[in-house]
């Protein structure tokens, strides 16, 4: 049986490539991550990064590398995904959204529906484009609940009730939540 041999089916083309890619150029590293079917343990996901090392004549003389097992790593990011695409199926269904501030930068990242809630177009932002999208009679009050949630001695979760004027000139309610981490 050939190395080939012993990927899976589906991730075969990768691994060639790569192999390939060094082969014929010079200097090229490669890195391929794919899946083989182990006797003993079933499926596993490794890791082969490794370069070629050619003769004066340009042809390829030898490849040195390493092949590592990442099934543990692999399997930790397909659970990341899987529980991420738990949460945005749960937030819409709610018909919630998520957001992050970092008061440093004064950034404001967050989901779709939080573009799309303020009228937004683009994640990261300025905290002052959310800010100009509230109805100015509370802009203060929220100004004062970040700042509260912000300060350690204080150091209360966020939850303040808030106006969203739209360009339609429609106004929404807005209920919000967080916990500032220190």
């Amino acid at each position: 049986e050939s190395w080939i041999d012993s990927i899976l089916p589906d991730d075969r083309e990768v691994a060639a490539d790569a192999v390939h890619a060094a082969l014929n150029r010079k200097d090229v590293e490669f890195r391929a991550e794919f899946r083989i079917r182990h006797p003993a343990r079933g499926v596993r996901w490794l890791v082969s990064m490794g370069y070629t090392k050619y003769a004066p004549d340009g042809s390829p003389r030898r490849m040195t590398g390493v092949t590592v097992d990442i099934t543990s790593r692999k399997d930790a990011e397909i659970k990341a995904e899987e529980l991420g695409r738990q949460r945005q199926l749960a937030l819409t269904a709610a018909r919630m959204g998520w957001w992050h501030y970092d008061p440093t930068s004064g950034i404001v990242s967050g989901d779709g529906r939080l573009m799309e809630l303020f009228e937004v177009h683009e994640s990261p932002l300025d905290v002052e484009k959310i800010f100009s999208r509230m109805h100015p009679e509370d802009v203060g009050r929220v100004r004062a609940a970040v700042a509260d949630a912000l300060d350690p001695a204080v150091a209360r979760p966020y939850l303040i009730e808030y106006r969203v004027c739209r360009s339609d000139g429609s106004v929404r309610w807005v209920e919000a939540h967080g916990v500032a981490s220190f």
